[in-house]
Formats: C-alpha cells, structure tokens, sequence
C-alpha cells in the first residue's frame, strides 16, 4: 500500500503535486479560514488527485468543520473524502484513525485548554491503529517552533502514541518542523507544506506499507 501524506496547505494545494498512490491522507489546515467556500475549494482538489482512497483530519484553521461538522461532513462525503475527527477506518486490513484537537493556542478551532481535557480525548485512539492521523505533533517530535526552538506539541498526546505504538503518526500544525523521525518503531511525519511564512516548500511524504 502506498500512502501519500500532506498537510497545512492553507488554500495552496493547487500547488501541491501528488504522486499515484492508493491512499492520501491531509492532517489539517486544508483553508486559512475554514469558510465554506474554502473548504469546497480544497475538498474538490482532493478528489481531483490520483489517489484510490482520500482521508481528511481538519486543523485548527478549519473553522467550518467545528462550527458546521454535520455539513463539513456532508461537503467530505458529496466528494468522496472520508472525514476522521475522533473515528476511524479500515483499508485493506491497515486501522487509520484521525483526530483534529490540539492544545490551546489563540483560541483557534478544535483548541483544548486543559490537558485533562485533550486526554480524554486521545484515550479514545484504539490501541489497533496503525496509521494515526493528528493534526498537532506530540511533545519533542518535530514539534519545535523557530523563534526560540520552544517544544510545542502535547505531553498527552506523546502518553498514548507510546501506548498505541502506531506505524506511522502524521502531522502538521508547527510548519517549521516538517520533516520524518522514525523512533521505536514509529514514522513520525510532519506533513507541512508551507514553512513558516506560509510559503508552499516542502514536498509530500510517501510511505510504502
């Protein structure tokens, strides 16, 4: 199975070339501003894309799936995208499960201020996923903001990747940390395509399963 991984395309994915591939995963930050029109825009370029299966888990700009989700599911399913926020699915055998929530930060969408209460939400990952699809990165991986290389992701999240053990964990959120670490077992991919000044650079991870 071969899997195609991006993220954090903030109404650039025009720009974004996707090789064949039988499943292409987008962990957030599809829109800037998670408005309907956006959100159409890039859901329709997703079902353009030479990829058998399309998964999706919004980001904290993605506004219209927080406020709206029965109609951003709706919008994923009218264009055969399946939508992952706290829920799953199976491909050929492979457990994909995807969650969009992430600490609070400027009070963006899926923003969770105590870790207490981001915990409950990760211990819902089933401990069979294979494919574990977030849009924030765990605490030390590739999560380290530029301007005082500060490590951002969350503690609670990085307590039950360790339980799961996933074969991969895709990401995005922090743009300046893209890029793969591959750690007890585990291909941590941060899926950014834009860098820190929201400048399309950085290239799709694939992964052959």
């Amino acid at each position: 199975m071969k899997l195609v991984f991006i993220g954090d395309t903030h109404n650039q994915h025009g720009g974004v070339v996707i090789p064949p591939c039988d499943v292409l995963v987008h962990t957030g930050d599809l829109t800037g501003r998670g408005e309907a029109h956006e959100v159409i825009a890039g859901l329709e370029w997703l079902q353009q894309q030479p990829a058998a299966r399309l998964l999706y888990t919004p980001g904290n700009h993605d506004w219209l799936f927080e406020h709206q989700e029965p109609y951003g599911k709706e919008l994923c399913k009218q264009y055969g995208v399946d939508y992952l926020h706290d829920s799953g699915v199976v491909i050929d055998g492979i457990h994909f499960y995807g969650t969009a929530w992430t600490p609070w930060f400027c009070n963006w969408a899926f923003n969770v201020v105590h870790e207490s209460d981001i915990d409950r939400h990760f211990q819902k990952i089933p401990d069979e996923t294979s494919i574990l699809i977030t849009h924030g990165p765990p605490r030390g991986v590739l999560d380290a903001v530029a301007h005082d290389q500060r490590h951002v992701g969350c503690p609670a999240l990085l307590r039950h990747v360790k339980r799961v053990m996933p074969r991969v964990h895709a990401f995005g959120h922090i743009h300046e940390g893209y890029g793969r670490l591959d750690k007890d077992g585990t291909a941590f991919l941060n899926c950014s395509q834009v860098d820190l000044r929201y400048v399309l650079t950085n290239r799709p991870h694939v992964v052959e399963l």
